[in-house]
């Protein structure tokens, strides 16, 4: 067997972890005290990082000492500077990105975890090509290659201890500790001004078939893709909430249940909606419903991995339909399964997840699919619904099992197709759409009972304006009263007609009944 060049043994990279690199140097530079006390119980040194300009940080961190406090990001680069070291980490613009990572705390041990499994498959490697090198220079000398080799990765057993720690172990790892509080919950979805998302959580969205779902999934991917570049359309009162200063990361939107026109329509008019000819390229949208449901969770995690390593992690992650990412949403051991490991993805990445999910058909008590929906729904930070009223075609989303306020039906947001837009609109608040429409519905009796009053009368040609003494008869004949109105009740009443726009009052001080769509005041010709 020919002997191996050295450029045949690095043209595989070795392995790292970027975002996780990223991560435990953002944590470092926000919580110095804690995050290097906690480093150096796990072992953590320069040689934890592939990146030279990572480790060269880690370095200078770790020689400035780790005080109570914040680092300040500007001093740390005057400083660097100072001793021509900034170039050699990146310069300010990785510093920053670094700086403004926004690693959760909750994470850190993790990400240090992945650390220290790269770094011990470098060093694997490296001892492995040692010993390759060693038995091609000296072929006689194999069971002393062999000893050398075994006793170095002894060693790096008795250093790194188990890659796979125990449960025990990793369940010490979040044992109670009075003097580190977990970050609070981060909002970063709205609707309106009502939370509806955050990360590291689930959130459901639910309805039945042909209610509007899409267009609230082609909403959210809107509303995500949404910067200070862009001028917003029409979200439907679904509002994102950035980290504020970090590189944005991926969107990933899973979609089981559309055909490739309706999916490739949904994320055209997402990005629509964010105000964009084309999605943003940290937009993943994938239509899976030709993957196996196995090969769809096992997708997942890898997508959610590569972002993390080599990209700026994981912003949100919608999967429309994620029934069908079990066998049977019936299964109860199945369902619950699957909710546990979507909550321990949305921690682990600490990303926020949407999850659409169908209503049982032929039943109004809002209950989703199987054991799967009743899991989401005890589990899920915030659940919303989506009800469609046949008499008006609008739709409207509301939730009454909210972590942080409920949206009663009635105040409910209010959404219908519009021709002109080619998508849904918003119309709306419930409330305010219910009372617009009672008072278009009086308005158009009143006028009704106008009409037939002129008409009854036949001055409709002859007799086209009538002042206050005029409706006062009009209506004594028509209703045949001997007794008649009072000027002041007449006035009321016309002056009411007026203001719903059933009458007008002429340039003369007359009434005439108003043209349906007509605006403003009619003038008489003088």
């Amino acid at each position: 067997m020919a002997k191996p060049s050295h450029e045949e043994s690095t043209l595989r990279p070795q392995p790292h972890a970027v975002g996780p690199e990223k991560s435990v140097l953002s944590s470092l530079l926000k919580e110095p005290e804690r995050c290097f006390r906690r480093a150096r119980e796990l072992g953590v040194t320069e040689a934890s990082f592939h990146l030279p300009g990572h480790a060269l940080l880690f370095t200078e961190l770790e020689r400035a000492g780790d005080g109570p406090g914040e680092t300040d990001l500007v001093a740390l680069i005057h400083s660097l500077d100072d001793r021509s070291l900034l170039g050699a980490v990146g310069g300010p613009s990785a510093l920053t990105d670094i700086y403004t990572y926004a690693p959760s705390a909750a994470a850190f041990d993790r990400h240090v975890d992945i650390l220290r499994d790269k770094e011990v498959q470098r060093a694997m490697l490296r001892h492995f090509r040692e010993g390759i090198e060693a038995v091609y220079a000296d072929p006689a000398e194999t069971r002393s290659h062999l000893e050398r080799v075994t006793e170095a990765l002894r060693g790096l057993n008795a250093t790194r201890g188990s890659v796979a720690r125990s449960l025990r172990e990793r369940a010490g790892l979040l044992r109670y500790d009075a003097t580190t509080v977990p970050p609070g919950e981060e909002i970063c979805l709205l609707l309106g001004d009502i939370p509806v998302a955050a990360r590291g959580n689930l959130t459901v969205i639910q309805g039945k078939s042909k209610v509007g779902k899409s267009a609230v999934v082609s909403a959210i991917l809107g509303t995500v893709q949404v910067s200070a570049a862009t001028e917003p359309g029409d979200c439907l009162g679904f509002r994102w909430q950035g980290r504020e200063g970090a590189v944005n990361g991926a969107i990933i939107h899973l979609d089981t249940e559309q055909s490739p026109a309706d999916w490739h329509a949904l994320v055209t008019r997402g990005a629509r909606r964010a105000g964009l000819a084309v999605p943003l390229g940290r937009l993943i949208s994938l239509p899976l419903v030709t993957f196996s449901r196995g090969e769809r969770l096992a997708l997942l995690r890898e997508l959610l991995e590569h972002e993390r390593d080599h990209g700026n992690g994981t912003e949100v992650l919608v999967i429309d339909g994620v029934a069908d990412l079990c066998i049977s949403p019936n299964d109860e051991a199945e369902g619950l399964e699957l909710v546990s490991r979507l909550m321990a993805l949305a921690q682990e990445f600490g990303i926020a997840v949407v999850l659409i999910i169908h209503e049982n058909p032929g039943t109004d008590t809002a209950k989703t699919r199987g054991h799967l929906g009743s899991e989401l729904n005890r589990k899920a930070f915030a659940n919303l619904r989506i009800d469609k009223d046949p008499s008006t075609g609008l739709s409207v989303i509301y939730g009454t099992d909210m972590r942080k306020r409920d949206i009663p039906q009635n105040h409910g947001f209010c959404f219908g197709w519009d021709d002109a837009a080619r998508m849904h609109v918003y119309k709306g608040r419930n409330a305010t759409m219910k009372a617009e429409m009672r008072e278009r519905d009086a308005i158009t009796r009143a006028r009704e009972e106008w009409k037939r009053i002129f008409e009854q009368k036949g001055k409709m040609d002859c007799f086209p304006f009538l002042t206050v003494r005029d409706a006062i008869e009009l209506e004594r004949d028509i209703k045949g009263k001997a007794e008649s109105t009072t000027e002041t009740t007449m006035k009321k009443r016309l002056q009411r007609a007026e203001v719903l726009g059933i009458l007008e009052k002429t340039a003369r001080g007359v009434y005439q009944l108003k043209p349906k769509g007509k605006t403003g005041h009619h003038r008489e010709s003088e």
